[in-house]
């Protein structure tokens, strides 16, 4: 079986998820990594499997001509695809016009019992070996922009779509010393060995991974947004309840457990910060357990109008407003508000989450000079990496133009409703003046839209 040399964007609507899926046939002969032939056998007849060739072809088609294209050529990379079955055989030549984007083909099909159709194969297959080996000189040529181009595609990064994330960064730690030998093979096999012994752990705590993957028939979807090692998607056997079971490391991990375990406590909860489920033990170490939850970076990311979440933006604002209000009036401050740190459920209700680097304050007046939180997300008094803060800020308001950055990004995809003022409301809150910015819930205030929350009582924050 024959990979094309990278994985397509695919979106799924069943799943309503984005992936990544590499186009593949049983057969393909390459001439400068491009294939030139594409092969399908089946058994019986399978209109999957012709398709999944036309759509392989059809790619290829498309990616050649782009690069003749850049050069000041024409249009003119012909395809040839065959799918057989038993003994026929369906030969087709997929091309594109040159005043169009879409991709053509026309073919003819072949009894391959009968010796006059076999004879026109074969003289098929003949003729365009024959243009091919006239092609191969001036591809040949191009073969560094084509590698390039693919090299290129294999490292694209889905984080330049249409925002920056940037890292997530705090106090910057000493590099983990340790033993450089022994092969990348043996390193895979030691983590291979310790996924299934931590599955095992979960196995016996009540939780079974769910794969990533999604599997339909011979194809394979794999995720865009790749948990990192220390999260696990698993079900809950006594419910059935999907959960993302993660591990607790370092001192950052043990103040998320110590934080969420305090919000907790706080009566009543919010439905905008992400609730604990329960804490767990394995021989890996502590655990919690949180629930399922969508990604809001990943809609922003691959549709610049939102995406599903389109028309939610003025709810979701509302919800980040209260729910990071919530945290503020418990004394708790995130350090690290960003789309990536946003999930929402199928009710559309966005949730906080990922309170490594947060702080937990003795009063809302106090003050920090700690360097923490993300590239473009984080308030300018926080200062660069190299040099931290210049004096101590308050990380409450400092939370507010991280906020007031997100509200920014929601209000560039209202696609045209009214914003009653978020987008001023957002400028007002990224003021470079951090005693200027606005309290969080005044937008809502203003425009009609303020509800009490979480049924807190007291100023705002």
């Amino acid at each position: 079986m024959k990979d094309f040399p990278f994985p397509m964007l695919v979106y799924l609507p069943n799943t309503k998820v984005y992936t990544k899926w590499t186009p593949r046939c049983d057969f393909a002969v390459m001439l400068n990594n491009i294939p030139r032939l594409v092969l399908e056998v089946s058994s019986q007849r399978n209109c999957a499997d012709r398709l999944r060739m036309m759509v392989y072809g059809g790619i290829v088609v498309r990616l050649a001509n782009s690069i003749l294209k850049s050069h000041g050529r024409e249009k003119k990379f012909v395809l040839m695809a065959i799918y057989m079955v038993k003994k026929d055989a369906e030969c087709y030549l997929l091309y594109q016009p040159t005043d169009s984007h879409q991709v053509c083909h026309t073919g003819n099909a072949y009894d391959l019992r009968s010796e006059t159709d076999r004879v026109k194969f074969t003289a098929m297959l003949y003729n365009f070996a024959r243009v091919l080996r006239e092609e191969e000189g001036p591809l040949k040529r191009n073969q560094p922009e084509i590698d390039a181009l693919i090299s290129a595609v294999k490292e694209f990064s889905i984080e330049t779509l249409h925002f920056h994330i940037g890292k997530s960064r705090s106090k910057k730690q000493p590099p983990t010393e340790g033993n450089e030998e022994g092969s990348d093979a043996d390193e895979e096999q030691g983590m291979v060995e310790d996924d299934e012994m931590r599955d095992e752990e979960f196995e016996l705590a009540g939780y079974e991974p769910v794969s990533d993957k999604i599997r339909v028939g011979r194809d394979v979807f794999e995720p865009l947004f790749t948990l990192p090692t220390y999260l696990h998607k698993m079900r809950r056997h006594l419910d059935g309840k999907a959960v993302v079971v993660k591990e607790i490391r370092g001192d950052r991990g043990a103040n998320e457990v110590e934080i969420l375990q305090y919000l907790s406590t706080i009566q009543p909860p919010s439905t905008h910060v992400i609730s604990l489920i329960e804490t767990a033990m394995s021989d890996s170490g502590p655990c919690i357990v949180l629930p399922m939850a969508r990604s809001l970076e990943e809609q922003l990311h691959f549709n610049a109008d939102g995406g599903l979440l389109r028309g939610k933006f003025l709810q979701l604002s509302r919800h980040l407003l209260e729910g990071l209000s919530f945290l503020h009036h418990s004394l708790i401050a995130h350090m690290d508000i960003k789309p990536g740190n946003l999930v929402y459920t199928s009710d559309y209700d966005l949730q906080i989450i990922d309170f490594d680097i947060a702080i937990r304050l003795t009063n809302a007046e106090e003050k920090v000079d700690i360097f923490c939180g993300t590239t473009d997300w984080m308030a300018p008094e926080i200062g660069s990496e190299e040099k931290g803060p210049s004096r101590p800020y308050s990380p409450i308001l400092a939370d507010r133009w991280s906020c007031g950055r997100v509200l920014l990004e929601f209000s560039k995809r209202l696609q045209g409703e009214h914003d009653y003022g978020l987008r001023d409301f957002a400028m007002q809150m990224m003021s470079i003046e951090p005693s200027k910015r606005p309290s969080l819930l005044e937008w809502q205030w203003r425009g009609g839209l303020i509800r009490k929350a979480d049924g807190k009582d007291g100023p705002l924050c």
